[in-house]
């Protein structure tokens, strides 16, 4: 499967009034990744571009009986039944522990189980906008009611947004932080607030992340990395082709729990509350926005009129409200485009990457990049990859200097005392003799260090939640 092939098929995830079945994408990890091709490692998605996150949670153990998560089209009524009770438990988590009304639109969310959204204390405007972030949803407080919508953004839009959001805050940080952000050590508590609230979006693309966030604020951290990108012509194919020569970042599950050593207090903004109103939801409920509005009508004495295109909508709401508040509420709601584009958003995007490449060229001078566990971005055959795991036994580095400067050398040059290096060339039908053209690539990581063991969907035993987004820039 090659990267476009792969960036097409996420493309399919997700569902609008006119999208498709959203297929289940199983967390991978490194380890169970080295008899099978490397690409499949990440969640690629596709754009200019490309960005990935990779997954480091467990599969979740589910409660009623439900072993695989199915897109709701998929599931039994009964099985449908259990899967929205999850969600209403879920946002309950939320909506008590802030003590707030809210309504938000499932209709996509329910083709997955919910992420784990336990965390310990209040946290205001931080929690409703980490769980914008888990359901890749809009979030707006209307007249009180913490509102969650569809808006004009598709689920691979948000990605896209999000990346280049950081792109620009990396391009504009200032060389201390910078610094720290290529050695792992910068704190997302110590940075400045537009550079943290673009950090914490690449973090909630994994959906746990964003709890984790929540309690570990002074724990979480953010590193830049380089990786080197290999440009060759095809003679066979008479194109130029780039493959990545990736080494997986250490995980910080194996790094000792580090608080920030002046950590800055996260800021809690109280939520705005509605005015008591004839309609009651209560502490809350999943239902179709049917019932909402039958609901509504026999509160208020009045009629609404559902759109046939949005009859299958599915929300959770909860709270007391007056009729205008309930109605500008139900208003972001309903309105859900059916054609969303994926597209980049700022035309600068390549002039921040250069910011951002020559800025680290000045800073990594002289320094090497670790090869040695060299992992290839490429669709190889689980023996391919075997072989290749096996050949790694010696320390191989290369040239920060080379990569950042797109050094133009024979393959030769490049693979001299590399034996790991060499293999990886044959591998992919690149002879000693071919010119070559390195490129550098980044890769954004969000982590917190330690294990963070949560109560698994349901309450049933403990998963391990996590720890990490792993974001491919450029």
């Amino acid at each position: 499967m090659t990267k476009h092939t792969l960036a097409g098929k996420f493309l399919t995830q997700g569902r609008s009034l006119c999208s498709v079945r959203m297929p289940h994408m199983k967390p991978v990890s490194f380890q169970q990744l080295v008899c099978l091709a490397a690409i499949s490692s990440y969640i690629m998605f596709g754009f200019k571009t490309a960005g990935m996150a990779q997954t480091s949670v467990q599969n979740i153990p589910l409660a009623g009986g439900i072993q695989e998560r199915k897109s709701a089209d998929d599931l039994t009524p009964e099985e449908l039944k259990k899967r929205l009770q999850l969600w209403e438990e879920a946002c309950k988590e939320v909506t008590t522990k802030e003590k707030c009304a809210a309504f938000i639109d499932l209709t996509r969310a329910q083709n997955d189980v919910p992420p784990n959204l336990a965390y310990a204390q209040p946290a205001g405007l931080r929690a409703m906008r980490a769980l914008a972030r888990a359901l890749h949803l809009q979030y707006k407080q209307a007249g009180g009611i913490q509102t969650f919508f569809q808006g004009d953004s598709s689920q691979n839009a948000w990605l896209n947004r999000d990346i280049d959001y950081a792109i620009r805050a990396m391009a504009g940080m200032n060389d201390k932080d910078f610094k720290a952000l290529l050695d792992g050590t910068l704190y997302l508590s110590d940075t400045d607030d537009p550079v943290r609230e673009a950090f914490e979006r690449i973090g909630g693309a994994e959906r746990d992340m964003n709890y984790v966030m929540l309690d570990q604020y002074t724990k979480m951290r953010v590193q830049l990395s380089i990786y080197a990108k290999v440009k060759y012509i095809d003679n066979a194919a008479s194109a130029f082709k780039v493959f990545d020569l990736i080494s997986p970042p250490h995980s910080g599950k194996n790094l000792t729990p580090v608080v920030s050593p002046q950590p800055k207090a996260a800021t809690i903004t109280v939520l705005a509350h509605p005015v008591r109103g004839e309609l009651d939801f209560g502490p809350g409920s999943v239902m179709p926005l049917s019932q909402i509005l039958k609901t509504a009508s026999k509160a208020f004495n009045c009629a609404y009129e559902l759109d046939p295109r949005i009859k299958h909508m599915v929300c959770f709401v909860s709270g007391s409200m007056t009729r205008p508040v309930f109605e500008t509420s139900l208003a972001l709601i309903s309105n859900v485009p059916p054609v969303r584009p994926v597209s980049r958003t700022h035309e600068n995007v390549d002039s921040d990457i250069e910011a951002i490449r020559d800025r680290a060229r000045s800073i990594l001078s002289g320094q090497q990049l670790d090869v040695t566990a060299l992992r290839m971005y490429l669709n190889l055959t689980p023996a391919q990859n075997l072989q290749m795991s096996q050949t790694y036994g010696q320390q191989e580095t290369l040239d920060y200097a080379a990569i950042l400067g797109q050094s133009s050398l024979i393959a030769s040059q490049f693979s001299h005392n590399k034996p790991g290096v060499t293999n990886v060339l044959t591998t992919v039908g690149i002879s000693q003799t071919t010119n070559i053209t390195l490129l550098p690539g980044f890769i954004l990581r969000v982590f917190c260090t330690g294990k963070h063991g949560v109560p698994s969907i349901g309450g049933e035993g403990q998963y391990e939640a996590a720890n990490e987004t792993v974001v491919l820039l450029h």
